[in-house]
C-alpha cells in the first residue's frame, strides 16, 4: 500500500532540510539530537504499557522541536509533493503559503477516479460535505444518506470506493460484550491524511486551499479534530498487514448507551489500550473515561506530560514521532 507518510517519516526525512537552513544554533544542534534519538527509538504498542512509558519519557525532552514538525505536518501532511513545495518555500523563499495548485490536482485525480467508475461527482460531493461538517463525530451511515438526500446503500457504495481509494477510512465502533465492532453501531470518518482534508474544504468551499488551512488554525476544535483523525489513521497504520490483518481487527473507537466515548480503543494482545485525544491547553487524568475493560490509558494532550501507573499524558506529537507504521505499507 502506498500511503501517505506518517509523522514520524515525516519527522525523518525533513529535519535535515530544515536545520541546514534555519541560523539559530541551538534549534539546529536541538533537530539534530531529535533525529539520532529518533532513529534508534519506537513504540510497539504491542510491547506493553511500561515499554510504551519507557519510550515517550526517552523522547519527551524534544516536545519542542516535535511542535514545530508538527505543526508543519497538520498543513502539508505527508504527501510529498505538498511536504516539499511548503518547506522549500518556507526555509529558501521565507514565504509560508500552499499553491492551490496542488489542491486542484488532488482533486482532479479523485473526479477522474470518480468518472472512470461511472460515479456521480455530485453525490460524492454531497457526501463528501456531510463528512466535513461532522468531522470527529460519530453517526449512522443512514443519517450520512439522508443528508446527502441519497439511498442508504449509495452512499455506502460511494463510502467504500473513497475508502478503497485511500482518500478516507471508516472508523468502527467496539462492542466489548460480543468482542467486535458494532455493524449496526454509529460510525466515524477520517480522511487518511491532513492535506487530504484541506483539499476536501477548499474544493467543497471554493476558497484558496491556504486559506482553509488558517481557517482550520483559528479554531481550537477543528485542529482537534484533525488531529483525531491523524491518530487514528496512525493506529490502523500501525499493525496492518494489507489483506491479512486489517485496522477492523486491532483498533476502534468506543461508546456506551449514555454516549460517552473514548475516541481510540487499541487491542494489544489480549488487552485493550485507550488513547484519548485532548488537544487542549490544559489535561488531567480527570479527561479520560475509564471503563472496565481498559486498564491501560493514553491522554494525547497539546501541552501536559504526566506519567502514573496506569495513565500517560503525552504531546500528541511525541507519541505519533515514536510511532512506526507496519512494513508493510509503503
Amino acid at each position: 500500500y502506498f500511503k501517505p507518510l506518517s509523522f514520524r517519516e515525516f519527522v525523518l526525512q525533513t529535519s535535515e532540510f530544515i536545520w541546514s537552513h534555519i541560523p539559530v544554533v541551538d534549534l539546529k544542534l536541538s533537530l539534530q539530537n531529535l533525529r539520532t534519538a529518533l532513529s534508534d527509538k519506537s513504540l510497539d504498542l504491542w510491547s506493553g504499557f511500561n515499554q510504551v512509558s519507557k519510550m515517550i519519557r526517552e523522547i519527551a525532552a524534544f516536545k519542542r522541536e516535535l511542535q514545530l514538525l508538527f505543526r508543519m505536518y497538520l498543513i502539508t501532511g505527508g504527501i510529498p509533493v505538498v511536504m516539499n513545495h511548503y518547506i522549500t518555500n518556507k526555509y529558501e523563499k521565507h514565504k509560508e503559503e500552499l499553491n492551490r495548485f496542488l489542491a486542484e490536482i488532488y482533486i482532479r485525480d479523485i473526479i477522474s477516479d470518480i468518472s472512470r467508475l461511472k460515479k456521480q461527482e455530485m453525490i460524492a460531493r454531497d457526501i463528501l460535505r456531510g463528512i466535513v461538517d461532522k468531522y470527529g463525530s460519530r453517526y449512522s451511515f443512514t443519517k450520512l444518506a439522508r443528508e446527502a438526500n441519497q439511498h442508504h446503500q449509495v452512499s455506502i457504495d460511494y463510502l467504500q470506493f473513497l475508502e478503497n481509494s485511500f482518500i478516507l477510512f471508516i472508523y468502527n465502533a467496539y462492542d466489548f460484550n460480543h468482542k467486535r465492532i458494532k455493524t449496526k453501531g454509529d460510525k466515524k470518518v477520517y480522511f487518511l491524511d491532513p492535506f487530504i482534508y484541506h483539499a476536501i474544504q477548499s474544493y467543497l468551499s471554493g476558497r484558496e486551499v491556504w486559506d482553509t488551512v488558517k481557517h482550520t488554525f483559528q479554531s481550537e476544535d477543528m485542529q482537534a479534530s484533525l488531529i483525531e483523525g491523524i491518530v487514528a489513521s496512525h493506529l490502523l497504520g500501525h499493525k496492518e498487514i494489507p489483506y491479512l490483518r486489517t485496522g477492523y481487527t486491532f483498533t476502534w473507537f468506543h461508546y456506551d448507551k449514555q454516549g460517552r466515548e473514548i475516541d481510540n480503543i487499541f487491542r494489544t494482545n489480549s488487552k485493550y489500550l485507550g488513547i484519548e485525544v485532548k488537544y487542549q491547553s490544559q489535561v488531567d487524568q480527570r479527561d479520560i473515561r475509564r471503563i472496565q475493560p481498559v486498564k491501560n490509558y493514553i491522554i494525547l494532550s497539546k501541552e501536559d506530560i504526566m506519567f502514573h501507573k496506569n495513565l500517560l499524558i503525552v504531546p500528541a506529537e511525541v507519541f505519533l514521532a515514536l510511532l512506526p507504521m507496519s512494513e508493510r505499507n509503503l
